[in-house]
């Protein structure tokens, strides 16, 4: 074969088979097509081959049963569920004519237990579970946090998609201690706390912000917040509280 069928030839296997066609006609374009040299440019075929095509729907005992799983895990999980919550926003602060803040808000941390799901649980595998937890937190801090028993089931039974705190604000070194030696299910929980960046200064003025609502017990209401809210407690804390 001559430069210019080589030529051709080339530019068929590249994918200009049409402006060929249209240079020699195609006549002499079928004779090149016939030439050994025209077969060994032929693009080859980098799809799958049929066999693994068809793996996928092999009647492959192992592969049902993966399959069967997979979709069992996702379709049969009884303790699934979905829930809708509002986030709170932070308290608002307290400014001087300056800008400079008399109350603010800073982030703190609770030690909190979170429930895995215990299938079949009792009510003293409830509490085993989480009584564990709080004596690790205690031993491991000096403290002596504890919870009331039912509480705990209840909170349990009703609410264990969100963590169940068990501690008064952990300073910074509680934090780092319980951070590096955490056991699985115990949890930082954060939340805003209200600061006053000058102590006592005006506290007759600013008033503060007292404890939070009791804790929730019964069954996740649709909308309800993430954390409870503090109420504002005397002095403009209490004057400016739905403002703030």
């Amino acid at each position: 074969m001559n430069f210019f069928h080589r030529a051709i030839v080339f530019a068929v296997s590249g994918g200009f088979f049409f402006a060929g066609a249209e240079a020699l006609g195609q006549d002499e374009l079928g004779e090149i097509e016939k030439t050994p040299e025209a077969a060994d440019y032929e693009p080859k075929d980098t799809r799958k081959p049929p066999e693994v095509d068809r793996k996928l729907g092999s009647n492959d005992d192992a592969a049902k049963s993966k399959s069967s799983q997979i979709g069992s895990s996702i379709m049969t999980r009884k303790e699934a569920r979905t829930f809708t919550f509002s986030i709170p926003a932070p308290r608002g602060q307290i400014l001087d004519r300056f800008g400079h803040p008399l109350a603010q808000n800073t982030v703190a941390y609770y030690a909190a237990i979170n429930f895995p799901y215990l299938p079949d649980a009792t009510d003293e595998d409830i509490l085993r579970y989480a009584g564990e937890r709080i004596i690790h937190a205690n031993d491991l801090l000096g403290a002596q946090w504890d919870l009331d028993g039912k509480t705990v089931v209840e909170h349990y039974r009703n609410r264990r998609w969100l963590p169940l705190t068990f501690s008064s604000p952990l300073t910074e070194e509680q934090f780092v201690d319980l951070d590096r030696q955490r056991k699985p299910g115990l949890v930082l929980h954060p939340v805003y706390l209200r600061h006053y960046p000058n102590e006592k200064m005006l506290s007759h003025v600013l008033g503060y912000v007292g404890e939070r609502p009791p804790r929730k017990l019964g069954p996740i209401e649709p909308n309800e917040p993430l954390w409870r809210d503090g109420k504002g407690v005397e002095g403009l804390e209490e004057q400016f509280d739905q403002f703030l």
